[in-house]
């Protein structure tokens, strides 16, 4: 066999190994006969590949630094072909990882330290693969559960391990040092040496014992609540809440749903990463990474937390009127019991001081405080409303229950038991930062002048219409009065008042500011609102008089063409007009006159009209040509003579001689074969095409005696006269 170097396509590569694969697939002898079968296939085809392995020495992978053993590649394109030598590696490109389920590489939807931090295998996740980086595989979530490279699911061995791992910090040394069994700790549970005990009723009762019935517990995917607040708190409940177990930290770990599990998962799961440098904050729980901003000292999610995108154990979401998921857009919405445990480990709600300091701090795109609106939760019905015109976080427990609401450039805390609103989770930042070492925001703000913004709408409006004007608090003292100058006249002391535009024009706006102190803060609103005023119609440009398309030089010089607009319709009926011409053009009237001195080709004026609001509308005049007879550019003069014409529109001298075709009267033939592209062909009005081979009849009058005939084409081409 000569020594004949072949390439192959990568296609074409796969096709081969996957033939190799599958035939020793069926023969059980395996390793060595596949051994012999590539070796055979290589020396056969001459090819120097490792045999099992097609990833060969690319240049253009590399091992990626995040630790689990994933290798990065330029493109999809570099990556190697999914076989079974690469099932469960990871690949990276530009930061997407992919994961190789032979025979296909697929997006890998999270990365978790171990199956303990696998999220809730739900209806979101469904198809989804996550790896667990200390196991160094992966597991898919299939109709609720998460199987493993195996196929097989996690069972309840793993779910106990995750449990007791996850209660371990929380772990006490016996039966002594737990706190009271009472109502406030129903289901939650501890680690006493190797037994996991749970609150159920009034007893603390050993997790083995507990009946199946009893499925509200909280399950492997759980954290015990926090004994923080419990046992230091006052409660009459709780006297004798030992203080060994006040100092009782969240869980740091979380463990996948299985199907042994039949308990509750609970909100404060997996311990989060915080990366305070970057400022983020991965929740382990969902995947999910939130940026942080901080406040005097406090961290706080510059988003709103999202824990679930369907409505469920104290969790709502719906479509709102653009169709979008109000739980992706803006946030999940929790009742007030569940936002007590939504954030994840050692994260909170805020308190009221906290969030008044928050309101405080000026925002930029990485802060906003988001107008989502609210849920009305009713018996089955749950509903949605008030997306854009205000928002509410849930804040710490003061009373009964406790909101922050905001919009409008006010803030008010309230209770709203009976309503669905979104969370920002806080925690106290452990970094020294400017914004840490800096006064209170509370102690400062407060009694400091107001500052904040207001825009102009950016989109016109018609006369008549009306515009709402919104002055958005960002720093200073609460406001006590406002006083509004609109430059259409308007005045107004509303917080947010609605000015109605009678005229056309752009208006602008200002707002003074009484804090109730002695000082008044100005603010002039960005932009102005465009309002739109009666609109024109009909207007069209024409010849005067008896001016035509085509002008000889030779008959007369200079030469005079006059336009004249006519048909302008107002709305309300008035007949006010002004008319601007195009530059060539020199007029303010309903006519506009040229003068010609030599040839000109395709000149067609346009016009604006404008009425009394300011209203326009532009209309265009139809094309004149001048021509010079005495020394014309294109001329005709015999048939069947070609002339090469131009594409747009020619005037050609027709001087072919009298009686050339044999008759008096009668048509001749136009043809033209365009250079390289299909056009259309108009000859003095009459159109034909497009196509490769044109011809139109014109009369024999248009061929003799120095006729100007007018001829447009959209490609070049070569024509002619024939009889």
């Amino acid at each position: 066999m000569p020594n004949t170097k072949i390439e192959f396509t990568a296609q074409e590569l796969e096709a081969i190994f996957l033939f190799i694969f599958n035939m020793c697939e069926f023969n059980r002898d395996g390793c060595m006969k596949k051994i012999l079968l590539c070796s055979a296939f290589a020396a056969a085809f001459s090819m120097f590949v490792a045999c099992g392995d097609d990833s060969g020495s690319n240049s253009k992978v590399s091992e990626d630094d995040s630790g689990n053993g994933a290798k990065s590649y330029e493109s999809e394109e570099d990556m190697p072909n999914c076989t079974a030598t690469h099932a469960g590696e990871l690949a990276v490109v530009e930061g997407e990882y992919f994961l190789c389920v032979p025979k296909k590489w697929r997006p890998l939807e999270g990365s978790v330290d171990s199956e303990c931090g696998l999220p809730a295998c739900d209806d979101d996740l469904e198809g989804a693969y996550f790896y667990a980086n200390s196991a160094e595989t992966y597991f898919q979530c299939v109709e609720g559960e998460w199987l493993g490279a195996d196929g097989e699911p996690l069972g309840a061995e793993i779910a106990d391990k995750c449990l007791r791992d996850s209660l371990a910090e929380t772990a006490v040394e016996s039966e002594d040092d737990l706190p009271n069994c009472t109502a406030k700790r129903k289901d939650v549970m501890f680690l006493v040496g190797d037994v996991i005990m749970l609150c159920n009723g009034e007893d603390w009762v050993p997790m083995d014992e507990v009946k199946s019935s009893s499925s509200k517990a909280k399950s492997s995917a759980s954290a015990p609540k926090s004994s923080d607040s419990e046992v230091e708190s006052s409660d009459d409940d709780d006297p004798d809440a030992k203080s060994s177990s006040s100092k009782a930290k969240s869980s740091s770990s979380a463990a996948p749903k299985s199907s042994s599990s039949t308990s509750k998962s609970s909100s404060s799961a997996a311990k989060p990463t915080v990366d305070e440098d970057a400022m983020t904050m991965k929740d382990n729980r969902t995947g999910r990474t939130y940026n942080l901003k901080n406040i005097g000292g406090i961290l706080w999610t510059t988003t709103n937390l999202i824990t679930g995108t369907k409505s469920g154990d104290g969790v709502y979401c719906a479509q709102n009127g653009d169709g979008d998921n109000v739980c992706t857009k803006y946030g999940s919405f929790y009742d007030y019991e569940t936002a007590q445990t939504a954030c994840p480990s050692g994260w909170r709600l805020p308190t009221l001081e906290e969030t008044e300091a928050a309101w405080s701090e000026p925002t930029d795109e990485s802060w906003q405080w988001v107008l989502a609106g609210r849920f009305k939760i009713g018996g089955d019905n749950v509903e949605y409303g008030k997306e854009g015109e205000e928002g509410r976080i849930w804040i710490a427990d003061i009373g009964d229950n406790g909101a922050f609401q905001f919009g409008g450039g006010w803030m008010d805390q309230l209770n709203e038991p009976d309503r669905g609103h979104n969370v920002r989770c806080v925690t106290e930042s452990t970094a020294a930062s400017s914004s840490s070492a800096a006064a209170s925001s509370s102690s400062v703000s407060q009694n400091g002048p107001v500052e904040g913004v207001c825009e102009a709408p950016s989109t016109p409006i018609e006369k008549g219409e009306s515009v709402e004007w919104t002055f958005t608090r960002m720093s200073g003292a609460k406001v006590e009065t406002y006083s509004w100058t609109f430059s259409n006249g308007v005045i107004s002391t509303e917080a947010s008042p609605i000015v109605t535009y009678e005229n056309a024009g752009e208006f602008t706006a200002t707002v003074v500011i009484n804090e109730g102190m002695d000082s008044e803060s100005t603010t002039e609103c960005s932009g102005s609102v465009k309002v739109n005023g009666t609109p024109i119609t009909g207007c069209e440009c024409g010849f005067a008089a008896d001016d035509s398309g085509i002008r000889d030089i030779a008959e007369a010089n200079p030469i005079t063409v006059k336009w004249a607009v006519s048909g302008c319709e107002n709305a309300d009926g008035s007949t006010e007009f002004t008319y601007k011409w195009g530059d060539d053009i020199d007029s303010e009237t309903a006519e506009g006159v040229a003068t010609f001195t030599e040839r000109t080709k395709n000149f067609a004026p346009s016009v604006t009209v404008t009425n009394a609001d300011g209203m326009s509308m532009t209309a265009t005049c139809p094309t004149v040509n001048i021509d010079d007879s005495d020394n014309p550019e294109y001329e005709l003069t015999e048939q069947i003579t070609e002339i090469s014409l131009p594409a747009g529109t020619t005037v050609i001298t027709m001087n072919l001689p009298e009686g050339w075709h044999n008759e008096t009267s009668g048509d001749a033939h136009f043809q033209c074969v365009p250079k390289g592209t299909a056009t259309t062909l108009t000859v003095d009005g009459e159109s034909v095409g497009p196509g490769w081979y044109l011809s139109l009849l014109i009369p024999i009058t248009s061929t003799i005696n120095g006729y100007k005939l007018e001829v447009t084409l959209d490609n070049p081409a070569d024509c002619q006269v024939r009889w």
